[in-house]
């Protein structure tokens, strides 16, 4: 294993890791329903690097073709998971696009499995020559059919309605939760254009295949978009607290006489000027009914509209 195959294990681990952390997350607060699909997205990616680290380790192509399919498939996962996410995310009523984009993936995953390998991949080499840090990479890849380009140009389309999805929602108000997903997002699309310059020659040997960098630059988005949610959710049940504290407070240092009652006229609780004014205890009070303290002036029909109010 080379020092580039080494470089992007570390980040599927890192994916792995983030894709845990997230679901374990979903498992706590289960009201994030956008935790999941994104958890299931870095699971993905995770199969993605695995798979580039497989293909950076091959020294010919025939042994490329099957870390390749991997790639293919783990990239198609990717995307449905991604559409599912964004709709969760921003809270998307009309999902009729991810289905059609997400059908279309699943036909092409479908078929890619289905038909010979030769189908989609030709067999003839495409070596690719790049470096990193002086040192010279060999990517040993098989040309892949017109075919094969298929989920390319629904990925495009895909990538496009995402990024203008966002951009509504940042607009109507989640700027602060939009943002980061959508620096994301846009590093994301700048690695794989820069994989397209490497793998058509453009670049020569001045770039390399950053497509797993890019992958975790939108795992870094997220993830502290998600976390930016998080802490405004701490604040604001911190906030309640110290409100509902502060309430307690005021209650119980008032002079008047304050019970609460339940929906069957059972008292639930009673303050110390309760306690002052009736001579009963907080314990022999809670879970009686409010009759306890009829007297004479007052008839039942009193205390059942206390009761109703």
């Amino acid at each position: 294993m080379n020092f580039l195959s080494t470089a992007v294990t570390g980040l599927a681990f890192v994916s792995v890791y983030a894709g845990l952390h997230h679901l374990i997350y979903y498992l706590r607060v289960r009201d994030r329903r956008e935790l999941v699909p994104f958890a299931l997205a870095c699971f993905a990616i995770a199969a993605y690097d695995v798979s580039s680290a497989g293909l950076y380790s091959v020294t010919n192509t025939h042994e490329s073709v099957i870390w390749m399919k991997g790639q293919f498939a783990a990239s198609i996962l990717f995307g449905i998971f991604l559409l599912r996410f964004v709709s969760d995310f921003i809270g998307r009523s009309s999902r009729k696009w991810d289905y059609v984009f997400s059908a279309i993936w699943i036909i092409v995953l479908a078929v890619v499995f289905v038909l010979p390998t030769e189908k989609i991949w030709s067999g003839d080499p495409s070596i690719k020559l790049s470096s990193l840090f002086g040192k010279r990479i060999i990517y040993y890849e098989s040309e892949m059919t017109s075919l094969g380009y298929t989920r390319d140009v629904i990925g495009v389309i895909a990538v496009a309605y995402v990024m203008i999805s966002l951009m509504r929602f940042s607009k109507r108000g989640g700027r602060h939760e939009a943002q980061p997903v959508l620096a994301g997002l846009i590093c994301f699309v700048v690695s794989v254009l820069n994989d397209v310059c490497v793998a058509d020659g453009i670049f020569g040997l001045k770039s390399f295949y950053m497509m797993e960098w890019g992958f975790m630059a939108l795992i870094f988005g997220v993830a502290y978009s998600m976390s930016f949610s998080h802490s405004r959710v701490r604040s604001a049940l911190n906030m309640t607290e110290f409100q509902r504290s502060w309430l307690a407070g005021a209650v119980n240092d008032t002079g008047e006489s304050i019970m609460i009652m339940d929906t069957a006229g059972r008292m639930q609780y009673v303050n110390p000027a309760f306690e002052k004014m009736t001579g009963f205890s907080s314990d022999e009070s809670l879970g009686r009914r409010v009759f306890l303290f009829r007297n004479s002036r007052q008839n039942r029909a009193f205390y059942m509209n206390i009761r109703e109010r």
